[in-house]
């Protein structure tokens, strides 16, 4: 029985800490691109729009 709990919380554990990368990875993403569009010269209203992210966070980048 401890085992099986054991087991079970090292499987969550684990789906946890994927789902957390994958999300963070997705996140570095997006900040890449949307860099790689500011250096094109695309305006920061496009990006946020087209990323769904706030304007404030497209300027942040900038920097």
């Amino acid at each position: 029985m401890i085992e099986w709990a054991t087991e079970k919380g090292i499987a969550q554990g684990i789906a946890k800490g994927i789902e957390k990368g994958l999300v963070e990875g997705e996140k570095r993403k997006m900040i890449e691109i949307a860099k790689k569009f500011l250096s094109l010269g695309l305006e920061v209203s496009v990006i946020a729009k087209a990323s769904g992210k706030p304007e404030s966070e497209i300027e942040a980048l900038k920097d």
